[in-house]
Parts: structure tokens; C-alpha cells; sequence
């Protein structure tokens, strides 16, 4: 369920920056990851839907990435989401890189 989900999220997400973001070059373009699952250990459950988008250029285009989680996770509120936007592109491997934060929200 979570991973279907994350999918979906990641497919409007992915239109949504095409379309506001073109990107010429492929190695500089924005790139939408995520991650899902949950566990449950009696009455106590976590998990949901986590993703992560690098190389966004404009602040107002990573508050339209948030409008548009806020839409989808309205039409199924039962899977917490969590998104964050980076300016910076996908760390290349050195932990010494840290990502700049841009936007971080949490749907519930």
C-alpha cells in the first residue's frame, strides 16, 4: 500500500516539476526519490510514505511541490507523508555534503 502510494506521489511530483522546472540538461535536473513502509508491533504503528526531492532552483516551486502532497495526501489521509526539498543536488557519496533544506512538511 505505502509503496504504491509513494509511486503515485512520485509520478505527480515528477509532472508537476517538468513542468515548472524544465531542465536541458539531464545531469542537473531535479530528481524525485522516495521511501515506504510501515511496521506494527501490537497496539503501535508507524510508517508512511517519505520523499525527497533534490536540485529545485525556486522556493515557490518547492511550495507547489507541497500544495500538490497536500492535495494527493487529501484524497487518501490514511498514509502519512513526509516531503522534503533540497536546493542542492543528490548527495554524491560524501557525508561531508550536506543538502540544503528548503521545504520540509508532514501530512498525518
Amino acid at each position: 500500500m505505502y509503496a504504491a502510494e509513494a509511486q503515485r506521489y512520485t509520478q505527480s511530483l515528477t509532472q508537476e516539476l517538468e513542468h515548472l522546472q524544465p531542465c536541458p540538461d539531464r545531469t542537473s535536473c531535479p530528481r524525485v526519490l522516495w521511501e515506504a513502509g510501515g511496521w506494527k508491533i501490537g497496539p503501535f504503528t508507524s510508517g508512511g510514505v517519505h520523499l525527497k526531492v533534490y536540485s529545485v532552483k525556486e522556493p515557490s516551486v518547492a511550495e507547489i511541490l507541497g500544495e500538490q502532497c497536500k492535495q494527493l495526501h487529501a484524497q487518501a489521509p490514511q498514509v502519512p507523508v513526509s516531503l522534503v526539498v533540497y536546493s542542492s543536488a543528490y548527495p554524491a557519496g560524501s557525508p561531508a555534503q550536506k543538502p540544503v533544506v528548503m521545504l520540509d512538511v508532514h501530512f498525518r
